[in-house]
Parts: C-alpha cells; sequence; structure tokens
C-alpha cells in the first residue's frame, strides 16, 4: 500500500491536536508551580533539592505557617518528594506518612491555654501524575485512602492522654482531577474529587470532672466540584483578594450520612444518633457576593435522655437553608435571601404519648417553608477586622435595608395552616415614624386555616384555659376576616407612605 508524504503530515498533525496531553513539563517546572500555589495561599514552603538522572529529589519538603498577630504557628513535614519524568508528564511520589504540628500561643493579657498538638496524615497508595504545559498543568491522583489521627495534645506543658482527648478521620478511595492555569495575574483552578466514605472519630474528657463525649460518623459517596479564581498575591487580605478578582464556587454532595454521639455530665449520659440520605452544599464567594446553600433528604434523630425508659425520635422528609448576600461596600443595593425549609416533619409515637396521651391533636406531619429576598446596601467590608471592630462603638451604619419580598411563607401543624406573601421598600431617611427603623411601605397578605379547631383541641388538652383563647380569637378578630372555608380566615395588612397600618382596610396605627 503506498502512502503520501501529505497524508503522513496530515496524519500526524491530528493525532498531535487529538491528544493535548503530549505537552511536555519538566520536573522543575512541576514544582515550581507547586511552590507558587503553596506561596499564594500564604505559606512557606521549603526543601532541599537534588537531581538524579533527570528526575528531582525534593528532601525535608515543610509547609509553614504564622498565625495572625502571633497567636501560633503550623507546620508540615512532609519529608521527601520524588518528582521523575514519565513520557512529557511528571510522576510525584509522596510519603505515606508525615506529622503536622499546629502551636497556639496565647498572648499573656489572654485567659487562654497553650496547646501544642501533633497530627500524623497518611496517605495508602498515593499515585500523582502531572501532566500539560507550564502555566497550564493538569494533576490527576488517587489514594486508597487518606487518614488523619491526634498522635499529641499537650496543654499548658501537660501531656493528655488518649483516654482525654481522640481525634481521627479517614477518607477513600479517593480519586481526582486539578487543572491550574495561569491568565491575566489569575491562579485558575478546575477540580473534581471523589472521597469515597469518610469517616470520624471524636472523643474529649475533662480529666478534672466525669463529664465528656464522643461522636463518630459517616458520609458515603462523598465528592466535590470546585472552581476558583485566585489572584496572585496575600492570601490572608480577603479584601484586597476580593478586589483582585477572587471568585470560588464549590458543590459537596453526599449519599448518605450518619452519627453516633454520647455525653456524659454529671454523672448522667445522654446517648443518640442521626441519619439522612442525599445531602449537598453549595458555597460561592466572590465580587457578586457571598452563597451558601444546604440541603438533605430523609433526615432522623433518635435521642435517649437520662433516666427516659425510651428513647425519643422525629424524621424529616426534607431539610433546605439559604443564605446569599454582598461582601462589600456598594453605591447600589444589592440583592439578599434567605430560605429555610423543614419539611414533613414527624413525631414518634413516644413523643405524642407525652404530649397529647388522648390523641386530641392530628398527626399530620408539619411543615415549615419560608423564602425571603430582597436588596441592602452595604457600606463596610465584610472580611476587614478593622471595619468590624468599629461596629462596636455604635456609631458607625454598616448599610441600608432598602426592601424585603416574602415569596413564600408556609407553616402547616397540627390541623392548622398559615400562609404569606408580600412586600416592603424601606425610607432610610425616615427614622422617625418607626422608632428608629427605616420606614417601611408595602403589603402582607395572610392566610389561615383551622385555627379555631386547633385553639379547641389545646383547650380540650388543658394547655390553653377559657381566657387565652378568648382574648386570641379576639386579636385574630382584630387583624383578620373570614374566609371563603370554613374555619379561614384572610388578612391584609398595609403600611402606607404615612406611616399608618391598616388591617384590611381598617386603620391601627
Amino acid at each position: 500500500m503506498l502512502v503520501s508524504k501529505q497524508g503522513l503530515a496530515v496524519a500526524a498533525m491530528a493525532l498531535c491536536l487529538g491528544h493535548p496531553a503530549l505537552a511536555e513539563v519538566s520536573p522543575e517546572q512541576v514544582w515550581q508551580e507547586l511552590e507558587a500555589y503553596v506561596t499564594d495561599m500564604g505559606y512557606d514552603l521549603r526543601a532541599s533539592q537534588s537531581h538524579a538522572g533527570g528526575a528531582l529529589r525534593l528532601s525535608d519538603v515543610a509547609i509553614h505557617m504564622p498565625f495572625p498577630e502571633g497567636d501560633g504557628e503550623m507546620t508540615a513535614q512532609i519529608g521527601e518528594m520524588l518528582l521523575t519524568p514519565a513520557g512529557g508528564a511528571v510522576k510525584v511520589a509522596l510519603p505515606a506518612r508525615f506529622p503536622i504540628t499546629l502551636t497556639a500561643t496565647p498572648k499573656p493579657e489572654e485567659d487562654i491555654e497553650a496547646v501544642d498538638m501533633t497530627i500524623e496524615v497518611s496517605l495508602d497508595a498515593p499515585e500523582m501524575t502531572v501532566s500539560g504545559d507550564p502555566g497550564d498543568t493538569t494533576w490527576d491522583y488517587a489514594f486508597e485512602r487518606i487518614g488523619m489521627a491526634l498522635s499529641e495534645l499537650i496543654v499548658d506543658d501537660a501531656t493528655v492522654g488518649r483516654d482525654a482527648a481522640r481525634a481521627q478521620a479517614s477518607a477513600g478511595p479517593v480519586s481526582g482531577t486539578s487543572r491550574m492555569a495561569l491568565a491575566d495575574g489569575l491562579r485558575k483552578i478546575d477540580q473534581k474529587v471523589s472521597f469515597g466514605d469518610l469517616t470520624w472519630d471524636l472523643l474529649g474528657n475533662d480529666p478534672d470532672s466525669a463529664n465528656g463525649g464522643t461522636l463518630a460518623g459517616a458520609l458515603t459517596g462523598l465528592r466535590s466540584q470546585t472552581r476558583a479564581n485566585l489572584p496572585q498575591g496575600d492570601a490572608q487580605n480577603m479584601s484586597a483578594l476580593l478586589g483582585d478578582g477572587f471568585d470560588v464556587a464549590a458543590t459537596l454532595n453526599w449519599d448518605s450520612s450518619q452519627t453516633a454521639f454520647a455525653v456524659t455530665e454529671t454523672g448522667s449520659e445522654t446517648t443518640g444518633s442521626t441519619r439522612s440520605g442525599v445531602g449537598a452544599v453549595e458555597v460561592a464567594m466572590g465580587p457578586q457576593g457571598l452563597r451558601y446553600d444546604l440541603q438533605s433528604a430523609d433526615m432522623s434523630i433518635e435521642l435517649s435522655p437520662p433516666g427516659m425508659p425510651f428513647p425519643l425520635s422525629a424524621a424529616m422528609q426534607s431539610f433546605e437553608m439559604k443564605l446569599a448576600g454582598p461582601v462589600g461596600p456598594a453605591e447600589a443595593p444589592q440583592d439578599i435571601a434567605i430560605g429555610l425549609t423543614l419539611g414533613e416533619l414527624t413525631l414518634s409515637e413516644m413523643i405524642w404519648a407525652m404530649i397529647d396521651p388522648q390523641a386530641v391533636l392530628p398527626r399530620d406531619p408539619a411543615t415549615l417553608a419560608l423564602d425571603i429576598t430582597g436588596k441592602v446596601t452595604p457600606y463596610m467590608e465584610m472580611f476587614d477586622p478593622a471595619k468590624l471592630a468599629e461596629l462596636d462603638s455604635g456609631n458607625v451604619k454598616p448599610g441600608e435595608l432598602n426592601a424585603l419580598t416574602l415569596n413564600g411563607l408556609t407553616l402547616e401543624a397540627a390541623g392548622a395552616r398559615l400562609s404569606g406573601t408580600g412586600a416592603f421598600t424601606f425610607d432610610n431617611d425616615d427614622l422617625e415614624s418607626f422608632d428608629g427603623f427605616p420606614a417601611p411601605e408595602g403589603t402582607l397578605d395572610l392566610a389561615l386555616s383551622g385555627a379555631n379547631g386547633l385553639l379547641d383541641k389545646l383547650m380540650a388538652l388543658g394547655l390553653v384555659d377559657e381566657t387565652q383563647a378568648m382574648g386570641t380569637r379576639m386579636m385574630l378578630g382584630m387583624f383578620a376576616v373570614p374566609g371563603n372555608a370554613e374555619d379561614s380566615l384572610t388578612s391584609t395588612i398595609e403600611i402606607n407612605g404615612r406611616g399608618q397600618i391598616l388591617a384590611n382596610g381598617q386603620r391601627i396605627k
């Protein structure tokens, strides 16, 4: 078969274009990238270098970081690393074990104990390969297991034994890929890691008393995904980093979790356990602000208090918490958000038997759902310690509240249901109409069902007397009107621009 030179050239070009991993990076360049990354994170990285057969041997590798204001330091004595060329990539050999020492040195005027702690790190079957070009490298790594264990604890020059303090955690199998690229003064990182199952075991006992406790748990199917733009500079100055383009978004997912705990106090022990199904945490911070979102499904807790002949338990189908807001000063109003959901909360029959032995109240699952968004104008940098300290004087205003919107409120329990929506704006130039609070203007719509039925049941249980029930009904009559269905009420609360408050068109202020 005859093959032209032009055909071979085209085929070779296609292979090169289709396999960017053919780009080469040397051991020295990998070390330089690692050193720059660690330094940019605020650590000091030191090592002795030697060459053998094209490989770079690093001895006495240590990462050091002093704590702010001279309150102590952290040092990781990694020991030896070997960086070996491997077909355009670099294989990195890591030690199986190394210690991390933490020293907390309080100032004389601080009533805090001095602490020296050593944590042993273990890496089972570590594998790491670095490929790509200088300034744009991909790090692939895998470990059968990564472990951390407290090996020594000294408090005020006295060694604390393992019967008084124990801490260990491990994860595995671990595998991941991290790509780091330099562009426009930023270190751009894209990372995906699978941690396998994470387990932990903690113990703490007060040697001067019988008080103490244990905590053990596990997360299965733990995995993370991170995208980050990190400025090259002082990693300890978050205000400056945000101004230079700091932007991080990370997601942590797991398949299930469980914990078991025991607490002993004054000779009495409380034990318990928790379980949950699928969960996730999302965190993002950058010029656009800070965002936090936690979600978990199928949660349950069981508790055995002292003197209780049977355990108490509760379960919840879903839990979610959301927070979002700005992190720095701004001239224009910025978005904020607050959300909380406790979905389908149920109590065990043992708890119900203590609260309502005659089964007067409905056993329906309870739900709370709250969704609020709004606008604020921040005046301060959240991560500036000097500015935050000024708040203690009471003469510094952190910002302005401009608007709040109640997108949804739902509260269901014991046969009653409250729901609502609304929206308000706030006049920060009027601090007199509402006793120093910015004057609001807007409307809140509420709907309540099953309230009278619930009051009757609470009276039957003896939890509410007739006078209290009558007062509650009179108050509801002042602020609400009958709805379309039986035992239902609606209410529209309006605050106008003149500082007046109206309930269903009737002025009450």
